[in-house]
């Protein structure tokens, strides 16, 4: 686990794009955005909830809007 500062440095050294996964939900997908990461794997996040079909949208809206 590298968290938000070293996947942002991840990127920042990185000649092809950095796909970040793990521990990625609604709380924080707009800050791993926010480090440059190309693309981002958020399955637990979906599958492990009671609704999925919600949580992919509430993803996609923190994704568009960023944090609160």
């Amino acid at each position: 686990m590298v968290g938000l500062e070293g996947l942002a440095e991840a990127v920042r050294a990185s000649r092809v794009q950095v796909v970040a996964i793990g521990g990625i939900d609604a709380s924080n997908v707009a800050l791993v955005r926010g480090t440059g990461a190309s693309l981002f794997a958020v399955i637990s996040a979906i599958c492990g909830a009671d609704d999925p079909e919600a949580a992919a949208r509430e993803l996609h809206v923190r994704d568009v809007r960023g944090p609160e």
